[in-house]
């Protein structure tokens, strides 16, 4: 009997264990499958979040909504991203690891994102209305009056920093561009008038017009409209009160003229009066008298009064830059870009002291095109003959290389048109 409970212990514990160890698997097993679909839970909800983050943008990566509507919705996605974050925490250490790492990559394109909207906010800022809708960047709104260009530089070099495709970034040079280009044409605009408004010519009209021409966009180029008609207005006065001088002129001298001509043709007969009266007395005086009698002669006429010296021309100027006349003076330039439109300099450019840089839009870039083949001009006090001049040359890398062809001592270059990109005009002189 002894022997016998023995054994049914044995094979008590036998079972006990068998029974006990099928509940761990099937407690480890049941585990396991709860961990194993957590993790595809929050993975497939990541997957979900990233797919909102690409729908952030078309797919030639242009911005597919508003800066407003964009913002929203990254705060919604950083939202479900800190909850699922929170629900990794249920995970074992190897696949919490895991979806971790890739909710750190999903929060990193989320800050990204939020820095590029954040940006496009303060880019819309610039302007008097939202420039970046549904179609893109709007080149039609104004930049308000009080941005600077220091403000528009610093927003471009918040662009370069971003973290997103270049797409993005040439999207948001739009609008810094857009701006900077607005404020330079306007001041260009203001500052050319300040200088000249006292100088009414025609010339100076056309260089207002093609100035106030370049402003954009039409909201901000009406504002020069009243400034162009008043210009207009004193210029014709101006023309129109200088040929009524001019026939007033015309007039008084033939008015002089024919009082002369009346007067000479007056003192010519008095003239042969008084030489024909003493010879008739003489002729008297023989007969009746007997005796001759010398005539007088007659006084001889004033001589005219010598012309006046004329005061001496002053003498033609040598510094600067001059030709046929004209004399401008000079300024330094360094580096390459464009000059200022509304400069009254000639740019020498440092880079190469040989070679001077006319602006188009300025009197001397309007002046320049009279200067041919055979021309001197005189720089500096030195005189220099114009022996070529070409015309249509790309302005690219090459430019540099035609500039230095012909062996010349000296070299100048004007735009051929107002485009940014305007191919060049070159003078070559020795």
């Amino acid at each position: 009997m002894k022997k016998l409970a023995k054994k049914s212990i044995i094979k008590f514990s036998i079972v006990a264990a068998v029974v006990v160890g099928s509940s761990i698997s099937v407690y480890t097993y049941a585990e396991s499958m709860k961990e194993s679909n957590l993790k595809e839970e929050i993975v497939t909800e990541q997957k979900l979040i990233e797919k909102s983050i690409s729908q952030l943008y078309t797919k030639d990566n242009q911005l597919a909504f508003t800066a407003e509507e964009s913002s929203d919705k990254i705060d919604q996605l950083l939202k479900q991203l800190d909850q699922l974050m929170k629900k990794s925490n249920s995970l074992g250490k190897k696949n919490l690891e895991e979806v971790n790492a890739s909710s750190q990559s999903i929060l990193k394109k989320l800050k990204n994102n939020d820095q590029a909207f954040e940006l496009m906010f303060a880019l819309n800022d610039l302007f008097e209305a939202e420039v970046f809708g549904d179609e893109g960047f709007n080149q039609e709104v104004k930049v308000k009056a009080e941005v600077t260009i220091e403000k528009v530089d610093e927003l471009n070099q918040q662009i370069q920093a971003l973290n997103q495709s270049e797409a993005i970034k040439i999207q948001f040079q739009e609008a810094t561009n857009s701006a900077k280009k607005q404020i330079e044409a306007k001041k260009a605009v203001d500052t050319w008038y300040e200088e000249n408004k006292e100088t009414v010519t025609e010339e100076n009209y056309k260089t207002l017009e093609e100035l106030v021409s370049k402003v954009g966009p039409e909201t901000a180029k009406e504002e020069y409209k009243e400034t162009l008609v008043t210009y207009k207005t004193n210029l014709e006065e101006k023309v129109a009160k200088e040929k009524a001088e001019k026939e007033k002129a015309a007039k008084e001298k033939a008015t002089q003229e024919k009082t002369t001509q009346t007067s000479s043709t007056q003192s010519g007969s008095t003239n042969i009066k008084v030489s024909e009266t003493p010879a008739s007395s003489s002729s008297s005086q023989a007969t009746t008298g007997g005796t001759t009698q010398a005539t007088p002669a007659p006084a001889p006429a004033p001589a005219p009064a010598p012309d006046p010296t004329p005061a001496p021309a002053p003498a033609p100027r040598t510094d600067g830059f001059n030709f046929k006349g004209y004399h401008f003076d000079l300024s330094s330039f360094s580096g390459v870009g464009s000059v200022p439109q509304w400069t009254p300099y000639v740019y020498q450019w440092t880079d190469d002291p040989s070679h001077y840089l006319f602006e188009k839009a300025s009197s001397a870039g309007g002046a320049v095109w009279n200067i041919g083949v055979g021309d001197t001009v005189v720089i500096s006090g030195q005189t220099y003959t114009v022996f070529n001049v070409m015309r249509n040359v790309p302005n690219n890398d090459s430019a540099y290389g035609v500039l230095k062809s012909q062996g010349a001592t000296v070299t100048w270059q004007t735009c051929e048109s107002a485009s940014a990109n305007s191919d060049l005009a070159i003078w070559f002189a020795y």
